[in-house]
């Protein structure tokens, strides 16, 4: 009594693992082999993948059956992983004094193969005086992040600077007159210097002003017109009488 065991007929195998979406770990797929002729399958197949990829045509490898049957599994998994951080340039800011609103860009740049999810903007609206200043974080579709490099410097003073008149006098002269417009600014930039204006010739004037100020990001104030200034050069002419 003789047993005959014939199983010519190859196994099948279904892939399964593989995922449309980006990742930055590491990706799997397997195949599940099942058998019909008799024999059985020696086991299911997989296939690690653990570096930077990016398929639609990713196949586990090739099952078997007890008989030596084979069959590669279908080559119809996708798999995208990307480990490479992203790149970051940062721009946006100036030694210069502004007297605006200063946005930093962070501009992403990826060459894992997922792609930047956008660049990141850090904006700036007060009065500021700032170094080493970063715009952010900028990212991949696959999750890995990039901290922008903080070389970027911040100037902003957009508070007006204040000015005191000061030069004049109630009282009469017979020379020159200046008034000074001393500036103080507190805004950060600092003044851009002083005003000043010469009177040299007869006058006689109250509420005068010595000019205006600026401080270094341009914002600009009127000195106070509270000085007043008498001049008299002009000798007195005498008539001679009684003789």
């Amino acid at each position: 009594n003789q047993t005959v065991k014939i199983d010519k007929t190859a196994p099948t195998c279904k892939s399964s693992g593989g995922n449309s979406s980006w990742t930055n770990k590491n990706v799997t797929i397997t195949g599940t082999c099942s058998d019909k002729g008799g024999s059985g399958c020696t086991g299911d197949v997989s296939r690690n993948y653990t570096t930077n990829t990016n398929t639609t045509t990713a196949s586990p490898g090739t099952v078997k059956d007890n008989v030596g049957n084979t069959t590669t599994c279908p080559a119809n998994q996708t798999v995208k992983i990307d480990k490479t951080a992203p790149k970051c340039t940062s721009s946006g800011g100036s030694t210069s004094w502004k007297k605006a609103n200063v946005t930093l860009k962070g501009t992403c740049s990826d060459t894992g193969g997922s792609g930047c999810t956008g660049n990141v903007t850090k904006d700036y609206t007060d009065d500021t005086n700032v170094a080493n200043q970063s715009p952010g974080t900028v990212k991949d579709n696959a999750g890995n992040e990039t901290d922008c490099p903080d070389n970027q410097t911040v100037k902003i003073d957009k508070t007006d600077p204040k000015c005191t008149s000061s030069g004049g006098s109630s009282s009469w002269t017979n020379g020159t007159v200046t008034l000074i417009g001393t500036c103080t600014d507190t805004g950060g930039s600092g003044c851009d210097g002083n005003a000043s204006k010469t009177y040299d010739e007869d006058t006689n004037k109250t509420k005068q002003s010595p000019g205006s100020v600026k401080d270094k990001a341009g914002n600009e104030a009127t000195c106070p017109a509270n000085q007043t200034v008498k001049i008299d050069k002009t000798a007195p002419t005498c008539k001679s009488s009684g003789g």
